[in-house]
Formats: C-alpha cells, structure tokens, sequence
C-alpha cells in the first residue's frame, strides 16, 4: 500500500466513523425524567434526540438497586433512610450505632 492508497483509505474509515456517530445520536438518550407512577412505583424516562421515548415503571427496592448503582459508578457509598414521615408497606431496620458513627465520619469528609 503506498501513501496515496493510505491516506485514501484513512479518509474512507474516518468517514466510516462520523456516520456511524450520527447513527449512534438517534439511540442516545438526551433527558432523564423521574415521576411517581402511583401505587408506592416510580417511572424513569429517557427521551432522545428525535422524540421517542423509552420508559419503564420500578419497585422501590429496584429504585434503591439504581442509586446504588449510580453511586458505585462515581466511586461512592450511599447510605439510605426513608424520612420520619415516609409511610412504606415494608418494616424499615433502623441503622446500628456502628452504621451512625461511620455515616457521622463518612459525612464531615
């Protein structure tokens, strides 16, 4: 392969690349919508570029499994408590005092 051959065929490829970026974009999802869905589930929407929407209904224990997620995605711990007021159909452990203190450490970092 000589040089014009090359640079032919590096034009080709990179080409090759910048359409299938484009191609990509349509499936990207471009805002995130969080909602009650009624009945203690959640509803995450995506929407993307050209309008359509993807969607799903969650549980609340899926919805802690996503924070959790999100939050090992970025390197962090997360320690989750529903508030005095939360009404749940589930019973809720209360956190250890060794849970308190780490969480107390944790926090002033």
């Amino acid at each position: 392969m000589n040089k014009k051959e090359f640079e032919k065929e590096m034009q080709r490829r990179d080409q090759e690349r910048y359409f299938e970026s484009l191609e990509a974009n349509k499936n990207r999802a471009q805002a995130l919508t969080v909602g009650s869905s009624g009945g203690g589930t959640t509803e995450i929407t995506m929407r993307s570029n050209s309008g359509n929407f993807l969607w799903n209904v969650y549980q609340p224990v899926e919805v802690v499994e996503i924070i959790h997620q999100m939050a090992a995605s970025i390197g962090c711990h997360i320690h989750i408590q529903p508030r005095n007021d939360f009404a749940s159909w589930r019973q809720w452990k209360e956190p250890t005092d060794e849970e308190r203190r780490h969480l107390m450490i944790t926090h002033r970092l």
